[in-house]
């Protein structure tokens, strides 16, 4: 259980974050518990006399009265440490960044936030999990990303093709894919629109518009998402070839 304190003070906003946390929470199967703030004495006082002790703190900057940056140093001027998340709009931006930087700060997020933004922000803080969890007959399954050849959409379906069996779930396209944005930052899946999300670590050769995957399994593309897939390939293979200091 992952205590996040999140201190907004725009209600619009705040019922945004917990829908993004909702979905966090979901997809990755962790256990959140979100205690709200609307100002940043009252999260300092919780934390300062109340022994409040939340693993995360994500915080607007620019707040009524004291700022969430003020905040997070009198926090940690008594010896509290947590992982920081700060938020602000695109106008503050430039005005804070140092600020935040001194602070320790893991993530700087600009407004609008976005799933994507929240999600990596997570991400890049707690324990990354190697595995997709779905539901499956009732049960919950969790299949390693390492296993995953690719996503196709059927319908009303999505269909998780791995390298030793097909699994269906009822789901839309665009839920599938947010469970691919707690994927490690060393996967490689590449989004082809709304029917397929391909796993490019595991694809052995191209040749006439079909991607062979390791194992011999095959799928057929169109042209132009059979070039998206070339180029990415390339790209792969250049960024790995690299030379390191």
């Amino acid at each position: 259980m992952y205590e996040i304190a999140l201190c907004e003070d725009n209600p619009i906003d705040e019922a945004e974050i917990l829908n993004i946390l909702d979905d966090y929470e979901e997809h990755a199967s962790e256990d959140f518990r979100v205690k709200c703030f609307r100002d940043a004495e009252n999260l300092t006082l919780s934390i300062l006399s109340g022994g409040y002790r939340p693993d995360i703190i994500l915080t607007e900057i620019v707040l009524p009265g004291m700022s969430g940056t003020e905040a997070v140093r009198k926090i940690s001027e008594e010896n509290f440490s947590c992982s920081v998340i700060f938020i602000t709009s695109p106008c503050d931006c430039h005005d804070y960044a140092l600020e935040a930087w001194l602070l320790k700060a893991r993530q700087y997020l600009i407004k609008p936030l976005t799933y994507h933004k929240v999600f990596d922000a997570l991400n890049d803080i707690l324990p990354q999990r190697d595995y997709l969890v779905i539901r499956h007959k009732r049960c919950l399954r969790k299949i390693p990303f390492s296993d995953i050849l690719y996503c196709e959409t059927r319908g009303k379906f999505q269909a998780v093709i791995t390298r030793s069996e097909e699994i269906l779930v009822r789901m839309t396209a665009h839920n599938m894919k947010r469970k691919f944005f707690v994927a490690p930052s060393n996967c490689n899946f590449t989004d082809l629109g709304l029917t397929y999300l391909l796993n490019l670590d595991n694809v052995n050769m191209l040749i006439d518009g079909k991607v062979v995957f390791d194992g011999g399994k095959e799928l057929i593309l169109s042209r132009r998402r059979f070039q998206k897939v070339s180029h990415e390939l390339i790209g792969m293979s250049a960024k790995n070839n690299l030379p390191r200091d």
